[in-house]
Parts: C-alpha cells; structure tokens; sequence
C-alpha cells in the first residue's frame, strides 16, 4: 500500500471515529475527558490498522 493511500484511508475515515466515538460517549453519559481518550484510542487504531489494511482482500475499509 503506497503512502497517499494509507492516508487517504486515513482522511476518508476521520470523521467516522469521531462520530463513533460521540456516540458512544453520548450513550453511556461519559466525561469529556473520557470522551477524549475515547476519540484518541480510535484515531491510534485507524492508524495503525490503515498501515496493514490489504486493499486486495476484497474487504472494505
């Protein structure tokens, strides 16, 4: 996987973490600073699973 689409999964999915988040701190009446790890761990984790995504697995993103 080239760099560009590492992080263009990145970009494209962004938004996604930060409304997964949202929600879930809104569903179980978390702190912000609760709400704040929460949104760290999943931008990590977008991270580190864009580097060993294979766009060749027939598998979205």
């Amino acid at each position: 996987m080239t760099k560009n689409t590492n992080e263009q999964l990145i970009q494209d999915n962004y938004r996604n973490v930060y409304a997964l988040a949202h929600s879930l701190a809104k569903s179980y009446n978390l702190a912000f600073e609760a709400f704040e790890d929460l949104q760290k761990v999943g931008y990590i984790s977008l991270i580190e699973q864009s580097k060993t995504f294979d766009e060749n697995s027939g598998v979205p993103f």
